[in-house]
């Protein structure tokens, strides 16, 4: 994961996103999803928003790193293009507000009715270090050294995932692990993009004080 999350090319596309390599990544997931077996049902699609309503403008941008072939015939993302123009007008006039609840994603669609081949994906979301609030940084520092996945936000709304996995049946998998099979190296680029390292030291300054007694 981190192989893929410090990727140079992806960054510099961040990078130019934002105006900035001073970069924060989501812990976000991995996706592998199988091809759907004749004697089950299609999977249907699921358009929706990956921003809460309350939120007007561009707070994030999401990134998918494709790991498998990926084509016009292979079920996968489905972005309906300038769909940001008008999201916050159909909030404003085709919606209740009080059923909003307050979750942040971003507009995609999911639809794998024809999907016919292995999807392997990364989500990975990167936003400038100096969104984030210590709090988050806070977070994002917990998350990381507890081996431990977030949400599709790199700066903010920092929610750490149960690292347990669970069976169909609801009990716990036995090949559950709390540390990866394989460590991530702790290179200063990893720490600064997990928020465990600032990109720029902390300057302290220290001031002599005389104190004068009266005379």
């Amino acid at each position: 994961m981190w192989d893929a999350r410090t990727e140079p090319k992806i960054l510099e596309a961040f990078a130019k996103i934002w105006g900035t390599d001073e970069l924060l990544v989501s812990f976000d997931a991995l996706n592998v999803t199988l091809p759907n077996q004749k004697e089950k049902p299609a999977q249907k699609p699921w358009p929706h928003v990956d921003q809460s309503p309350f939120r007007r403008g561009l707070h994030c941008i999401q990134g998918i790193i494709n790991l498998s072939h990926a084509g016009p015939e292979d079920g996968s993302l489905m972005v309906f293009p300038r769909s940001n123009t008008v999201t916050e007008g159909f909030f404003d006039t085709e919606t209740d507000p009080s059923t909003w609840a307050p979750k942040d994603i971003r507009l995609f669609s999911v639809e794998e009715i024809k999907c016919n081949t292995i999807r392997t994906v990364i989500y990975a979301s990167y936003a400038p270090f100096e969104l984030a609030t210590e709090e988050s940084l806070k977070r994002k520092k917990e998350a990381f050294e507890s081996y431990r996945a977030t949400t599709h936000w790199p700066h903010e709304n920092i929610v750490i995932r149960d690292g347990v996995v669970y069976l169909p049946d609801g009990s716990v998998d036995p090949r559950n692990r709390s540390v990866p099979l394989e460590l991530p190296e702790h290179t200063d680029r990893v720490l600064q993009l997990a928020g465990v390292k600032s990109y720029r030291p902390r300057v302290v300054f220290f001031f002599d004080v005389f104190l004068t007694t009266p005379q």
